[in-house]
């Protein structure tokens, strides 16, 4: 009698607050479908993931399986398919830097588990942290090589030469819009790493030099002078 009871109650609740439950979730598929990493850290952005997948199951909680022996029902299914759901979201949702490390994991069959899906996310944010301010990675120092030797002088008065960084660069950063490098290596984005702060001030005094014309030798001037003494 009293389980009847509480049965009753229950399924009044049910129907009387159903509604308000449909724009929750509708609100929470919303968040979980558009959030992005932005200024976040992986850690942060995945914490903030969790929590609105976690809210949006206790609305709409996985059945569950009571197949005795051998399972027949589609909960395997189901169950793998919002799993992977929200690996792909968690990728899709980080930042552009990312974008080499997340095609690799996409195109896994089997999708990996989306805790060895962050720790590889955790990695390579590792990795892009110390290539961007502690030690210089190959394609840095490339991309470096390639911009001081464009501002090389070509030959003869007001000629300038081009170096391998110039205008046949196939290489475009999606958040400065220059040639030459990636948005991996983005000086603009993450600034220039200490090491080669140094060498920058060297590259800005020789475009300094290139625009005031080519430098006159002093030795040059001094025999042409003592020449012109000699013969007179």
């Amino acid at each position: 009698m009293g389980n009847s009871i509480a049965k009753d109650l229950w399924q009044k609740l049910k129907n009387r607050f159903y509604q308000g439950d449909v724009f929750k979730i509708a609100e929470l598929q919303e968040k979980l479908f558009s959030i992005k990493q932005g200024d976040l850290s992986v850690t942060h952005y995945f914490t903030k993931l969790k929590g609105i997948r976690e809210d949006l199951e206790t609305f709409i909680p996985l059945p569950q399986c009571n197949c005795t022996l051998k399972c027949t029902c589609v909960f395997d299914t189901v169950s793998n398919y919002r799993k992977n759901t929200f690996v792909v979201r968690f990728l899709r949702g980080l930042n552009e830097q990312f974008g080499s490390a997340r095609s690799n994991i996409m195109l896994m069959n089997p999708l990996p588990s989306i805790d060895s899906t962050y720790s590889m996310m955790l990695q390579q944010e590792r990795k892009l942290l110390g290539t961007d301010i502690a030690e210089p990675s190959p394609l840095l120092s490339t991309a470096s090589s390639n911009t001081f030797q464009s501002r090389g002088r070509g030959h003869g008065r007001g000629g300038r030469g081009r170096g391998p960084g110039g205008r046949g660069s196939s290489k475009l950063c999606a958040y400065c819009g220059k040639t030459g490098h990636l948005i991996d290596t983005c000086y603009h984005k993450y600034g220039i790493p200490p090491h080669l702060k140094k060498q920058n001030q060297i590259n800005n005094l020789t475009t300094e030099d290139d625009d005031c014309g080519e430098p006159i030798s002093l030795y040059e001037n001094q025999g042409e002078s003592s020449h012109a003494k000699f013969t007179s």
